[in-house]
């Protein structure tokens, strides 16, 4: 069942309160940084100073991170209003339909890539992903995980992109999945934890990281949503350039 309007806006103010949140610790640590560097004997910020540097580091990289996360909020409701209008004049838009799409595309390129079986997406992707997937494949060095399926945790599905045309053929929307590894894989003894590292290297090659998020990009042929392009480092200016249209009939 969709969430009415009223409560999809209260999930809305609610996620951009987190990152507020998030934005304001951010902010006052920055500003009593200097401080907290002094108290621990630290006269200025230098470039020989490798721990200040590593700290300013990590601040950088959170604040860029929670910016993210605002964008992907903020697109999100913008392709929420766009998809009610094109839904209206075609089903094919139904918001759940679409997430349900990139959770099922996701689980369908998790599983092409932990068996080494090209064929398992053929007939969901297009033949340019197909060709840069197979490169891809024929990097891979690690053994498979035995039951990669239920191995992962899909955190959070939105749709943060929604295009569409008159023209059928230029219709396209994007896709964003958050996920971990299940907490009964993270858990396990090393006997069992080198395993991760077979899906891991496909996803920047951490393997302590606590999420990983992904950007699918689909387009339609026929009435078929065939995925076109995948993205695991979610660029700032990238998202920002993923626009909402909706073109009327006039």
């Amino acid at each position: 069942m969709r969430l009415s309007m009223a409560e999809r806006n209260k999930v809305m103010f609610k996620d951009i309160k987190k990152q507020l949140r998030f934005f304001v610790v951010m902010a006052v640590s920055m500003f009593l940084l200097p401080t907290v560097l002094l108290a621990l004997g630290v006269d200025s910020l230098t470039y020989q100073n490798v721990s200040s540097l590593f700290i300013i580091g990590g601040v950088i990289t959170s604040i860029i991170s929670g910016i993210i996360g605002l964008i992907i909020i903020y697109k999100s409701k913008n392709a929420d209003r766009t998809l009610q209008k094109a839904e209206l004049r075609d089903q094919t838009w139904d918001e759940d339909r679409l997430k349900y799409t990139t959770r099922f595309i996701f689980y369908k390129i998790m599983n092409a890539w932990n068996s080494g079986n090209i064929s398992v997406i053929e007939d969901f992707v297009t033949a340019e992903y197909l060709r840069s997937f197979r490169d891809k494949l024929a990097q891979k060095t690690d053994g498979p995980i035995d039951d990669i399926i239920n191995s992962v945790d899909i955190l959070e599905t939105r749709i943060i992109s929604c295009q569409d045309y008159l023209n059928n053929k230029e219709d396209k929307f994007v896709g964003y999945i958050k996920w971990k590894f299940s907490d009964e894989l993270v858990n396990t003894d090393d006997l069992i934890r080198p395993n991760r590292s077979a899906k891991i290297t496909w996803y920047q090659g951490d393997d302590e990281k606590e999420y990983f998020q992904e950007v699918y990009y689909f387009i339609r042929v026929s009435n078929d949503w065939m995925l076109n392009e995948t993205d695991d480092k979610i660029g700032f200016w990238k998202l920002l350039r993923q626009k909402n249209y909706y073109q009327d009939n006039d």
